[in-house]
């Protein structure tokens, strides 16, 4: 982890120095998220959360929704920092259908470093994280380009296009058969690199109200979709969230 870091710090201080940064603006909002999730498994397709959202942003700080992100270089262009976030994947909320014959997953809770590079027409994030949540699942690697648009003076908005990379052993945590039950086979499955493209949108309801909302489509890789308990090759994600700010 920590030559990771010193990587991307060495390649994007090439033309100057980097400094420590502390984020000068500050922001405090909370409210409630309300998620649908879509998910790929057989005999569970979706499930629904209503969880607290929290936007904190002071000092070096920098938490909105289910991600906090501790800032602590900057050179113009780019931020690099630690960053942990909540994520509800796997099947831990199926009543019924075939994964009720497997050991309950766990949500994932992603840990490790982060890289935001701005550039002109887009930006890119690089994360370098690994899940776990009652033990090591495994290692996440994304990409994304992004950009940021501020529309009508109080309208945000953020299309983005990601790369996945998921680790065998968090493929097989998650989609997995260790061994056969009586309706499904044992299935061991090998790395994955789903597609990911989606939006976020921010609005000003009125004066310190605030509506949030995402959607987002992924395209599941070959080694997801050829697991006994998936039934899905894609799927369509959506979360609104509406805060006050304090």
């Amino acid at each position: 982890m920590r030559l990771l870091l010193a990587l991307f710090i060495f390649i994007f201080s090439i033309d100057g120095s980097w400094a420590y940064y502390l984020v000068k603006e500050e922001d405090r909002r909370f409210g409630l998220t309300y998620k649908r999730l879509n998910t790929p498994y057989k005999g569970y397709p979706s499930d629904e959360l209503i969880l607290p959202y929290v936007k904190y942003k002071k000092s070096f700080w920098d938490i909105e929704d289910s991600v906090v992100r501790a800032i602590f270089f900057n050179y113009e262009s780019f931020q690099t920092g630690f960053q942990l976030s909540f994520e509800p994947v796997g099947y831990a909320g199926a009543t019924e259908g075939v994964t009720t014959e497997l050991p309950s997953t766990n949500y994932s809770l992603p840990f490790g470093i982060y890289h935001l590079q701005k550039f002109t027409y887009v930006d890119c994030l690089i994360n370098v994280l690994v899940s776990f949540w009652g033990g090591d699942q495994g290692l996440i690697r994304r990409l994304a380009f992004q950009k940021d648009f501020q529309m009508f003076n109080d309208i945000f908005l953020r299309p983005y296009f990601q790369i996945e990379l998921l680790s065998k052993s968090y493929v097989n945590y998650y989609f997995g058969i260790p061994e056969a039950t009586a309706s499904l086979d044992s299935y061991q499955a090998g790395s994955a690199t789903n597609y990911i493209i989606g939006t976020n949108l921010g609005y000003e309801v009125i004066k310190k109200v605030f509506f949030n909302s995402s959607i987002n489509y992924t395209k599941f890789h070959s080694s997801i979709t050829q697991s006994p308990i998936v039934t899905r090759s894609q799927v369509i994600e959506w979360s609104a969230s509406l805060s006050l700010e304090i």
